[in-house]
């Protein structure tokens, strides 16, 4: 689902396997894992110097879905500025958390920042 209100947008997703996977193809605590996504996200975009610029906050989970390598969960900050026609240059925070170590995981915390400067052609 896609919301948008003025500067205001709301997206909400959530993917499932309709079936549990054979053991053998797709596994989570030895059995046949039925992996589930889901992402909650919220932004405000606004002109800023002339330029519009957008800020976003995400929450995003998975459920069984440690062998295809996602997260447990997720949480997400941007920022994203059109800096010239075509141009976007993004800053990005991510922070982490995986499937605990009772679930096959490693129980740790990741942060990521990434810095990124984009052209559309």
């Amino acid at each position: 689902a896609h919301l948008t209100f003025g500067p205001f947008s709301f997206i909400a997703e959530y993917i499932t396997a309709l079936d549990e996977f054979s053991a053998t193809d797709l596994s989570f605590q030895n059995e046949g894992a039925q992996p589930s996504a889901l992402n909650l996200e919220a932004a405000y975009t606004t002109d800023i110097m002339s330029k519009e610029t957008s800020f976003a906050l995400a929450y995003q989970q998975s459920s069984e879905a440690l062998a295809i390598e996602l997260p447990e969960t997720r949480y997400l900050a941007t920022v994203a500025m059109g800096i010239f026609d075509y141009t976007t240059l993004q800053l990005e925070y991510l922070h982490d958390e995986d499937y605990g170590v009772n679930e096959g995981g490693t129980g740790d915390d990741a942060d990521q920042v990434t810095l990124k400067l984009a052209l559309e052609f």
